[in-house]
């Protein structure tokens, strides 16, 4: 998820509280066992005093298992250079209160080795207590495709950043 940085629909002034609002809503969304991924602004970090408490609660329903910035050089080409911040939440109870951030900005090639690391997410139960077992390559475009038809096209374009984290968009 990618929410504002720092405004929000309906709101003309600037809203510095934008981005937790927009991560505590999608964790209240979020199924049990289920992972947020956020790209937000370098500074929504938990080494952050001026967070500190916004990642404390998100400890309280959620854990953090991973912080880091991203480098602002790799949007060069798209006109900024803004460092960023990934944070990775899975909703499961914190083990700990300890959250595994990194501070400083690093390159792609690094980040995408400490994501490669990352546990896989857990699974979780209906409340039937029937176990979700996670969908095969291939098994979840399947399922999909019916829900693309009609929309001019459906070509897939996957970006798979390790077995933990794939990104699929549809474009037509």
């Amino acid at each position: 998820m990618n929410p504002p940085f720092s405004a929000s629909p309906n709101i003309s002034n600037r809203n510095s509280e934008a981005t937790a609002r927009h991560v505590n809503a999608a964790l209240q969304r979020l199924v049990p066992g289920g992972r947020l991924v956020t790209l937000t602004a370098n500074w929504f970090s938990p080494q952050n005093p001026d967070w500190q408490q916004a990642f404390t609660k998100i400890q309280e329903t959620a854990q953090v298992v991973l912080s880091v910035g991203v480098n602002g050089k790799v949007y060069s080409k798209h006109g900024t250079q803004m460092d960023t911040r990934i944070t990775v939440i899975d909703k499961v109870p914190a083990d700990s209160s300890d959250i595994p951030c990194i501070h400083q900005t690093l390159e792609l090639g690094e980040i995408l080795h400490l994501i490669e690391q990352l546990p896989q997410r857990s699974l979780w139960h209906h409340s039937t207590g029937t176990a979700l077992v996670p969908l095969k390559k291939g098994e979840i475009e399947l399922f999909l495709a019916p829900l693309f038809k009609g929309l001019g096209g459906s070509s897939l374009i996957r970006t798979v950043l390790s077995p933990h984290l794939t990104f699929n968009f549809y474009s037509g």
